[in-house]
């Protein structure tokens, strides 16, 4: 597993400064920290990881993340 920080990831959610651990040859990601750019600066979005309503915005991410990590 490989450490990576993305200060700023242009999603269809807006943009997200994320860090996390992958594995380059399964592109398996884990997110450990994560935070959306609001009209306040930068809210910590860590909830986002653990309530099943976000699910589909963390598949957002992890594939936005596979595109600028590959």
């Amino acid at each position: 597993m490989e450490a990576f920080s993305i200060s700023r990831l242009d999603t269809e959610l807006g943009l997200i400064r994320v860090e996390g651990v992958w594995d380059p040859l399964t592109a398996e990601i884990h997110i450990q920290d994560l935070a959306l750019f609001t009209q306040d600066g930068w809210t910590d979005v860590p909830f986002w990881l653990t309530e099943q309503e976000h699910e589909l915005d963390l598949l957002l991410i992890r594939n936005a993340i596979k595109i600028h990590l590959v």
